[in-house]
């Protein structure tokens, strides 16, 4: 009957699908009803409320399976045996702290100069997960010396300028961050 059949409305939440050990034999899904069974005499509409819910399951599965998988982005410079530039799980991509490194050296000595590179560092990075600077959520900003907040704020507004997508951000001093960099940059960001 196709009122044993789950709702669309049921099959948005992700909870409610097979978890990925009990998909990998096509024999637990139940096969669809051929004319010779009790649907036989059901409608035309019938028939497709059933394809519909079918292929509405099949687009939820896939769905779900596509955001388990993870996505690692690796590191490369002085610090890539340490740690990945990213990784992508869930549909979201986490970028490792960035610093104004460019060709393995930091550019400057200030935190406004490093900034740009940094920012620059971070993008790319994202590009590589698949996601862009508008999909950012929350940023993560370590200062060498919190006396460079004015100054890293002026180069950190030139790229977050839509108030629409301007993600969440924290911004610290820390008493030392690696390589000797004056400012580092992390973000979570949608993908």
């Amino acid at each position: 009957s196709l009122r044993s059949l789950p709702s669309v409305r049921s099959l948005r939440s992700l909870r409610s699908l097979p978890s990925v050990r009990s998909l990998r034999s096509l024999r637990s899904l139940p096969s669809l009803p051929t004319p010779n069974d009790t649907m036989s005499s059901a409608s035309p509409v019938a028939w497709a409320g059933l394809a519909l819910g079918s292929a509405a399951l099949l687009l939820s599965l896939s769905q779900h399976l596509r955001l388990r998988r993870r996505k690692v982005i690796p590191n490369s410079g002085p610090t890539a045996a340490f740690y990945n530039a990213a990784q992508v799980y869930g549909g979201i991509a986490y970028v490792s702290g960035q610093v104004g490194l460019r060709s393995g050296v930091l550019v400057g000595d200030t935190a406004a100069s490093q900034t740009p590179v940094a920012i620059e560092n971070l993008l790319a990075a994202l590009e590589a997960c698949g996601s862009s600077k508008d999909k950012i959520l929350k940023t993560t900003v370590y200062l060498a010396d919190i006396a460079d907040y004015s100054a890293f704020n002026e180069v950190y507004t030139r790229y977050f300028t839509d108030d629409d997508t301007r993600p969440a951000r924290v911004c610290f001093a820390a008493k030392q961050l690696p390589l000797g960099a004056k400012m580092e940059i992390e973000c979570i960001a949608m993908v």
